[in-house]
């Protein structure tokens, strides 16, 4: 009896199921590798653009406009590198998931006005920055969750003008920052916080942590029982 018929009937069921098909797990994965020598994004439609993208050369600027703001960063999803800057600025977003396999920054990275960003989710692969690391004017961030792996940053951290940012959960990985810190009017982070986290980070020589007492950040007395 001839079974290459059922034999063929079977596989075509287990594929259109979503059995544990080694090619359709890998579907996503073949999609990704392209590179782009660089981008600098306005509209929301130029994206498309970024569709299978795993290296940008240069550097990579997400600017969106209130008149076509960016709610959807799901074109990223294969992003592992950017070579100089990558700025992210004025998206709608609420996390940073579509950003998962990004790793390596290598220079500045801006995430500056995302109104509804909530926390930094989805950066977990990021483990180096070799330029500034800049996260200011983002009104609804609470944390800094997501940069968990970070642990070296080349130039100076900025952390300003965040309204509702009110702790630090996120900065643990950080031992190595080669310029300044500056975090400043972030009215809800208590200063004392940002003391403990400095005792553990090293700092560039000649290099100097600043602006824990010009009473923009929360008073100490937010950090007492």
């Amino acid at each position: 009896m001839d079974l290459r018929p059922v034999a063929s009937i079977f596989a075509l069921s287990f594929l259109q199921c979503g059995g544990d098909d080694p090619a359709a797990d890998g579907a996503e994965e073949s999609q990704c590798g392209g590179t782009l020598e660089g981008l600098w994004v306005t509209k929301s439609e130029e994206l498309a653009r970024l569709e299978g993208i795993s290296h940008v050369r240069n550097q990579l600027l997400i600017h969106s406009q209130e008149e076509d703001p960016v709610t959807d960063l799901s074109a990223l999803r294969c992003l592992e590198t950017v070579g100089t800057n990558f700025e992210l600025y004025n998206t709608h977003e609420t996390n940073l998931e579509d950003l998962s396999k990004l790793s390596s920054v290598g220079e500045d990275l801006l995430i500056s006005g995302n109104r509804q960003l909530t926390n930094l989710t989805g950066l977990e692969a990021l483990t180096n920055v070799t330029g500034l690391v800049r996260v200011s004017s983002n009104d609804s961030l609470v944390d800094l969750t997501g940069l968990n792996n970070l642990s070296t940053i080349g130039g100076t951290l900025g952390i300003h003008e965040n309204a509702s940012l009110s702790s630090l959960a996120g900065l643990e990985g950080v031992v190595s920052i080669g310029a300044n810190v500056a975090i400043w009017r972030n009215p809800e982070l208590p200063r004392c916080l940002i003391e403990e986290w400095a005792e553990g980070v090293q700092i560039g020589v000649e290099s100097e942590i600043t602006s824990f007492d010009d009473g923009n950040n929360a008073h100490d007395s937010a950090c007492r029982e």
